[in-house]
């Protein structure tokens, strides 16, 4: 940044006061002539939590002003809460004839760090041991899904939608063995008052997070449209949800 807006930098310089005395005494005691215009953002997270991307990166890189960037994070890494200069995820440098977009641009990029910026798997205050995932209704087709996270070594987290259907238990799901420490089942009653609001509880009681909530077979496609947008886990727009089911709404 100093290079380009004012010739030189003060690296360099106390470098030559030792090495090259001539060319440091021929310099003026300040800059006299600003040649561009100059800013470095250090960018902040406003949360804590292991990334799944960074989506904002290349919006940044396309920005007018944009001259480099500099991370100290990376996926599928955690995300410090930025509260000083050491927590901060990374640096941004921007260059410009003109001031006023280089102030629209930092603009931007806190526009970002606060919707964009950042895609996370988890938000969670410290780096979780290990996640899990919720399956609803884990039968037919679903039991491979569950099966999957006990393959990738997460905890399995089985929700059946209906207590009155003959599968809503976990000897009906198969391929997920006998390791019980990594799964828990949970019946979701929808004929109780406030069943929503008990069952989002009893997710959020866990003591690990959730990385991801989906549905195992097709009666569980509502349930856990609700219960993804109600804990927060990576979800379609819930505004949607009957379009997924309906071709005619789909248009």
């Amino acid at each position: 940044i100093a290079n380009q807006c004012v010739g030189y930098n003060q690296i360099d310089v106390s470098i030559d006061a030792y090495l090259e005395p001539a060319l440091f005494d021929a310099l003026p005691e300040s800059p006299k002539v600003l040649k561009r215009y100059g800013r470095e953002v250090f960018l902040v997270s406003r949360q804590n939590g292991i990334l799944r991307a960074i989506p904002g990166k290349e919006k940044i890189r396309r920005m007018r002003s944009f001259l480099d960037m500099d991370w100290q994070v990376s996926p599928p890494g955690f995300v410090k809460k930025t509260t000083d200069c050491f927590t901060r995820p990374g640096a941004v440098q921007l260059v410009h004839d003109d001031p006023a977009v280089v102030e629209e641009d930092t603009q931007q990029i806190r526009d970002l760090e606060t919707v964009g910026l950042f895609d996370f798997q988890i938000i969670c205050p410290e780096v979780p041991e290990r996640g899990a995932v919720v399956v609803v209704d884990p039968f037919s087709s679903g039991s491979l899904l569950a099966a999957q996270v006990i393959a990738r070594d997460l905890r399995l987290v089985m929700v059946f939608a209906d207590p009155n259907s003959p599968f809503a238990n976990p000897d009906s799901v198969h391929g997920i063995g006998s390791e019980f420490s990594k799964q828990i089942s949970l019946t979701h009653h929808p004929d109780l008052p406030a069943a929503m609001e008990a069952t989002v509880a009893a997710l959020q009681a866990l003591p690990y997070p959730i990385v991801a909530l989906v549905p195992g077979a097709e009666t569980g496609v509502e349930l856990a449209d609700e219960l993804a947008a109600s804990i927060g886990t990576r979800c379609n727009p819930l505004a949607l949800s009957s379009h997924r089911r309906n071709k005619y709404l789909m248009g």
